[in-house]
């Protein structure tokens, strides 16, 4: 009858083999996933740049709007929106320069651009001024030169120069990641060869095992029927993540993490049949699985970190394919549906709460629930812990649009977080509060989907307050984008 020990001597070599097999191609399958990653950032990166792009596009043509209105009308509310698109245009511009520092070619088309928009704004600043000194016959004077015109056809011309560039950059970069993508499913595929030749085999030494020793050590046969046990309910879950076949990303991390659990549980196996094994042998391999247990762990923080981000952006990429309803919204009653679930949170912090009469508008509930729900919940969460937490919300009716406001006495953002904090996956200041950074994105997503905006102001230490402007008919502004 064969013992323990010669047992393990003839399946040991089969088992160290196949969970090196498994821990190379899982690491190569990491490595994978890690380039589908970097190239997706890319892909986003170059996204980025074309808005910023088309940003800076629309204030100088924005501005451009409100000069000729004001010279035409001779009326002063044309000032205010000039000089937001000017001071737009001039941060757009900024962030272009930051976003591109590593292209020098759209380096060269922002040198090229900053005079031309020196001399525009200039230039428009110039006719508004003699317009508003009773000058409106030199002002028109200016603009009947047509050096404007030209100005403004060469800051276009750049900026189209500058937005193909950045199309032929995002055709690559999408390329690389579809090819990224692939490699890491292959990879993954292989480790699922693997697990699945490593299960087999230790299903094998198992079933010998257990008719070797059956009349030696009960206990030792109660064991092994837990263990075969263990591995068919395994064996069933690996089944299972074959059949999942998918273009994106959770297919390849959805095996990962099941693989790594199933070479968890082959390290164990792996413990039990070395309890008689030679000492230079067994002190060998156990170096060899605290290794592997460093590397299994090291996948499932990434991968689990990994999938908590897909989600994220499932979710969003969802709600960015509903469609909105319309209808006409007592926001009074939807504001007081949304603090009602916060209520015991509320009397916990012992925050006072104020809405003001706001004006109803047409647009879709679960859209402007999720957007007043998720500022209300954040001004409860980023409270100010020395000092009691209040928070105010109203509106008002501007022409055909609505402004509604979310005022608070929380901690506040700094000023360099401001645009970070609506950014997918960006978070500021000390986090306390557990989140992915996918909170105020989907505001900002939703805000705009309904073709309105989302702005903040904010002072550390006293308080924030975002400001959303939505036009009336939001549902049927929404509707249109469908």
């Amino acid at each position: 009858m064969p013992t323990r020990a010669s047992l393990t001597r003839a399946t040991l070599p089969s088992l160290i083999g196949g969970l090196l097999l498994l821990a190379v191609a899982t690491w190569f399958a990491y490595g994978g996933v890690r380039a589908s990653l970097a190239s997706r950032a890319l892909v986003e990166h170059t996204l980025e740049v074309q808005v910023a792009i088309g940003e800076l596009r629309s204030a100088v043509q924005r501005a451009e709007s409100a000069q000729r209105g004001q010279l035409l009308t001779g009326e002063d509310r044309y000032g205010e929106p000039y000089r937001d698109a000017r001071q737009s245009a001039q941060a757009a511009h900024d962030r272009l320069r930051l976003l591109t520092v590593d292209n020098p070619k759209q380096q060269a088309a922002l040198d090229r651009l900053q005079p031309l928009m020196t001399a525009k704004f200039a230039e428009m600043d110039r006719t508004l001024e003699l317009e508003q000194a009773g000058k409106a016959d030199e002002a028109l004077a200016i603009v009947r030169t047509d050096n404007g015109l030209r100005q403004l056809i060469e800051i276009r011309d750049i900026l189209n120069g500058m937005r193909a560039t950045e199309d032929e950059l995002l055709r690559q970069r999408s390329g690389m990641a579809t090819v990224d993508t692939h490699k890491a499913f292959v990879a993954t595929a292989i480790a699922a060869l693997g697990i699945l030749v490593l299960g087999g085999a230790a299903v094998v030494a198992v079933a010998r095992s257990q008719r070797a020793l059956r009349d030696t050590n009960a206990g030792l046969e109660e064991e092994v029927e837990r263990r075969t046990a263990d591995l068919r309910e395994a064996n069933e879950e690996v089944q299972r993540f074959a059949y999942i076949v998918s273009h994106d990303l959770r297919s390849p991390l959805v095996n990962v993490m099941g693989f790594a659990s199933e070479l968890d549980a082959s390290r164990q196996d792996l413990a039990i049949a070395l309890r008689d094994a030679p000492d230079p042998m067994a002190a060998k391999v156990r170096e060899i699985d605290g290794q592997i247990a460093e590397s299994i762990a090291f996948i499932r923080a990434a991968t689990t970190k990994m999938d908590r981000l897909i989600n994220a952006i499932l979710r969003l990429s969802r709600e960015g394919r509903r469609a909105f309803g319309n209808e006409k919204i007592d926001m009074n009653q939807l504001i007081d549906a949304q603090l009602r679930a916060v209520e015991h949170q509320v009397k916990e912090t012992d925050a006072s709460i104020q809405v003001s009469g706001l004006p109803p508008i047409f647009g879709d509930r679960l859209a402007l629930e999720q957007v007043f729900g998720n500022l209300i919940d954040n001004a409860i969460k980023y409270r100010d812990p020395t000092r009691k937490l209040s928070i105010e919300i109203a509106g008002r009716a501007q022409g055909d649009r609505v402004v509604y406001e979310v005022r608070d006495t929380g901690r506040g953002i700094a000023p360099e977080d401001r645009e970070r904090v609506f950014e997918l996956f960006r978070r500021a200041g000390a986090q306390t509060q557990p989140g992915e950074g996918i909170g105020l994105a989907h505001v900002r997503a939703m805000v705009r989907r309904m073709e309105g905006s989302i702005d903040l102001q904010s002072e550390p230490g006293a308080g924030t307050t975002f400001i959303v402007d939505l036009p009336r008919q939001a549902g049927r502004v929404a509707g249109r984008a469908e």
